[in-house]
């Protein structure tokens, strides 16, 4: 699961992840996998048996984290963000060696566990 990419369709806001080489489209149109930045500051806290990210960036409808993915070998989950929702984010922490989060304005970045 570590080869794992992401589209975003920029008519309807669909997220897609796939696992390998694909041609995704969506609302007619061809979405290539975006590229993922290395995150520097992206902080994680392990609660329990969670990892759990505060969110400290804006969240308004022109600039937000729209999903934050969280990636091991058996999976991937997924949690869908929307302007003004609660700037914090959870998984499950058992197997996850990677953390993906995409901004509406800066792009996709990940952070290696």
């Amino acid at each position: 699961m570590l080869n794992v990419k992401f589209h975003i369709c920029p008519v309807c806001g669909n997220v897609i992840v796939s696992t390998g080489n694909a041609e995704v489209k969506c609302c007619g149109r061809n979405l290539p996998a975006l590229r993922a930045d290395i995150s520097q500051g992206t902080r994680v806290e392990t609660v329990g048996n969670e990892y759990v990210i505060p969110i400290h960036h804006p969240m308004t409808k022109d600039h937000y984290f729209m999903f934050f993915a969280a990636v091991s070998d058996s999976g991937v989950q997924l949690v869908r963000l929307y302007p003004g929702t609660e700037p914090e984010v959870r998984f499950l922490a058992e197997g996850v060696k990677q953390i993906y989060m995409y901004c509406t304005v800066h792009g996709l970045y990940v952070k290696n566990l």
